[in-house]
């Protein structure tokens, strides 16, 4: 994968506004700073316009404008439909699918929703409540090609999601577990990547984030079992201030992120995949004890935060890791 990551080129690139025209599915310049919607940025280039409404979580921009309510969309799946999904069905076209499981409270999943339209978008989370953050702010956007809905990851990938449907999947930051007695949680394990083979296309990648050095080991050694797998050298190019809350946060207390992506091997069929899993050690690693200082900034409930742009109130619930 070269320095440009043109698949992920629909992505928004921090950049300070100019005065130039840019189609935001196609930017993918590595020297594009900051971001594009600045609140202020019609001051800038010399005429009067009105400020946009953008909301920041710790002074890091979330992809889009806020919109009037008159064209706010609705983003919640509520309820899953029998069976498999049927993604022309729920998006209305046929377009390469991007799934973010644990997607927490939006952010990545949204920015690739806003700046590559012609993607459609699945988030997945757990709680219920992390996903009223996620559907509010993609409402507010009045997104039409990202849906949000409560369910358990390992699930929603065995049960949810056809086979060879799947452009990316992504997972940042699952729960390390740090109790040995919960090691048996952790989502990604051998099965859980075999089934990732399945829901991939051919030309699908399965992109992972974690802060937590032990499982990071083990992702090296299990992943490429499966997919043709590459740690990330650095940040990635399109959020270099971070993709998710959780990164954001520990890199600004200097915590180390470590990032890999892995493409689809033509040589793994689902069938050989599971075969492979059932050799394959699980994640019982030591955790190791969590990092007090960055969990309680993670955790930290949402109070009120005013700026130039918008006034963003509430945040994640305790213990959970976007």
């Amino acid at each position: 994968m070269n320095a440009d990551y043109p698949e992920l080129r629909g992505f928004a690139q921090s950049a300070r506004v100019r005065k130039i025209s840019v189609d935001p599915r196609s930017i993918g310049h590595p020297q594009l700073k900051d971001s594009l919607i600045i609140g202020d940025a019609s001051a800038r280039i010399g005429f009067m316009k009105e400020k946009r409404k953008i909301e920041r979580e710790f002074g890091v921009p979330i992809a889009g404008e806020i919109l009037e309510p008159a064209q706010w969309s609705r983003t919640a799946l509520k309820h899953w439909p029998e069976g498999t999904l049927d993604w022309q069905a729920l998006f209305g076209r046929r377009a390469p699918i991007v799934v973010d499981l644990g997607c927490g409270n939006g952010r990545f999943l949204i920015g690739s929703a806003v700046w590559r339209t012609d993607h459609d978008h699945l988030g997945v989370d757990l709680l219920p409540v992390v996903l009223r953050y996620a559907t509010r702010r993609a409402n507010q956007r009045g997104l039409g090609n990202i849906r949000f809905a409560a369910g358990e990851a390992r699930e929603v990938v065995e049960r949810r999601l056809p086979a060879g449907s799947v452009r990316e999947v992504h997972c940042y930051h699952p729960q390390p577990y740090h109790d040995p007695r919960e090691a048996p949680r952790r989502l990604i394990t051998p099965r859980f990547l075999a089934w990732i083979v399945r829901a991939l296309d051919a030309e699908g990648t399965f992109f992972v984030q974690t802060d937590n050095l032990p499982y990071w080991n083990y992702l090296e050694k299990i992943v490429p079992e499966f997919l043709d797998f590459e740690a990330q050298p650095g940040r990635w190019p399109d959020a270099p201030k971070g993709r998710t809350r959780r990164e954001i946060i520990a890199l600004r207390r200097g915590f180390p992120v470590y990032r890999g992506w892995g493409r689809k091997r033509p040589d793994i069929e689902f069938e050989l995949a599971m075969r492979r899993a059932e050799s394959l050690p699980g994640p019982l690693f030591d955790a190791g004890p969590p990092d007090r200082e960055l969990e309680a900034l993670d955790d930290a409930r949402w109070r009120p935060v005013s700026n130039r742009s918008v006034r963003q109130v509430g945040n994640l619930p305790p213990h959970w890791p976007r």
